[in-house]
């Protein structure tokens, strides 16, 4: 089998200094032409805990660089979320679900549970830090190992990842057997649940080749070959996931070696090189402003802009009442307002105020409310400040142009006035 598609791949370029050009060129060159990454989610953590967690704004620039660059090589970009799954947390699924940064998310509850900083979150952390100060047997030995009852609770969170939608594989499903190598039959039993789980739900689940590679590897962890032996006496889908941490997580020899032990173990048949993607609805819809939205308007402006330069809700109310005032807004699929243009008619337009949330950027959002005022078939001015240089790309751009200046209307720096010629007929 020719492997054209690589799942579960990191931030490798930053940590490893690699630059997404080479990580691309050598894709490319080994015949890859659709590259599925993924960052661990949610993030907040202490960094003590887990070391491999990026925040928002960094997961944006990452994924506009990539999939930037992969156009020259033309390879497939997704980028996805890698989840811990916190059953009794039910936001946390429209977190995930909603977050347009996210393409897709992945399971990968990791079972983290050996000391003091490497805990697992799928246990609520009240009961983890019991267990840790009073040796609470029911969770965790004395010695740190974990105990069946903790086994039990890991079942059940992958049950209700499953039952929620959102996954779109397993990941590294036998990633317990770190923590638990004793084969009894707890043992046993976890590992024929979790198969008949996997079956039950058609989910695939992924061979970790990024774990083999390891000096210290052995066949009582992960991958473990009890795991994958029973795996081979089902019909479920395998992936051959990378789980690249470095550079060296994406030599293509990895993938030649996971086909012998899949050979070996008996799933070599179960291997496939795609998977249906569970793909997220990032759509936007576009309408008037509503009374009773308002307040979220209301909300952001104070959140997001300096006092003076935000509207109060008394503001917008105003506005939103004065007839020749139009607020249009751009709402998720949750019903969620994530953007806004304000702007004044009359002879011409006037943009009072353009908005969108910051992880709905760089989706040509903010192009397609230009566009909607465009349909006015009137001319549009805005006033920008000299110093914000990506609002005056943006407008320049959309074909507006400068045509005055304000000296030091803001204090210590100038605003630039544009307009857009509009040479279409007025609509009223």
């Amino acid at each position: 089998m020719k492997l054209t598609s690589i799942y579960h791949i990191h931030d490798v370029n930053d940590r490893d200094n690699t630059s997404v050009d080479y990580m691309l060129n050598y894709c490319h060159e080994v015949g890859i032409t659709k590259m599925f990454f993924v960052e661990h989610y949610p993030w907040g953590i202490p960094s003590s805990f887990f070391d491999r967690r990026i925040d928002t704004d960094t997961v944006i620039e990452w994924k506009h660089k990539l999939l930037t660059k992969s156009k020259k090589y033309g390879i497939e970009i997704k980028v996805g979320a890698e989840i811990e799954f916190p059953k009794t947390n039910r936001k946390f699924f429209s977190d995930v679900q909603y977050n347009p940064v996210f393409d897709y998310a992945i399971l990968g509850n990791h079972f983290y549970y050996t000391d003091f900083l490497d805990k697992d979150i799928n246990v609520p952390w009240d009961q983890i830090m019991t267990a840790m100060i009073k040796n609470d047997e029911e969770f965790v030995k004395p010695d740190y190992r974990i105990t069946p009852k903790l086994l039990d609770m890991y079942y059940e969170n992958i049950e209700a990842a499953f039952k929620s939608g959102v996954i779109t594989y397993f990941a590294h499903p036998d990633k317990w057997t770190n923590r638990y190598q004793t084969q009894d039959k707890h043992f046993f039993n976890l590992v024929n649940r979790l198969i008949n789980l996997c079956v039950k739900y058609k989910m695939p689940i992924g061979f970790n080749i990024g774990r083999f590679s390891r000096s210290n590897w052995n066949e009582m962890v992960c991958p473990n070959r009890t795991f994958w032996t029973a795996v081979s006496k089902t019909d479920l889908q395998v992936l051959l996931e990378a789980d690249a941490h470095t550079m060296s997580g994406l030599d293509i020899k990895l993938f030649d070696k996971a086909m012998v032990i899949a050979k070996k173990w008996g799933f070599y048949k179960n291997i496939v090189n795609d998977i249906t993607v569970n793909y997220f609805d990032h759509s936007v819809s576009f309408k008037p402003i509503k009374v009773v939205d308002l307040k979220a308007i209301a909300i952001k402006e104070k959140k997001f802009f300096d006092y003076g330069n935000d509207y109060s809700y008394a503001q917008l109310k105003a506005l939103h009442d004065d007839v020749n005032t139009k607020i249009v807004g751009g709402y998720n699929r949750d019903n969620k307002i994530i953007s806004y243009v304000i702007y004044t008619v009359s002879d011409k337009i006037d943009i009072l105020k353009l908005f969108v949330d910051k992880t709905y950027r760089r989706r040509g959002i903010a192009g397609k409310m230009i566009d909607i005022v465009k349909e006015t078939n009137r001319n549009i001015i805005v006033e920008v400040s000299a110093k914000n240089t990506t609002a005056i790309k943006f407008y320049l751009k959309n074909k507006f142009k400068q045509i005055s200046i304000r000296k030091s209307y803001y204090g210590t720096h100038d605003a630039l006035i544009l307009e857009f010629e509009n040479k279409k007929p007025a609509v009223s």
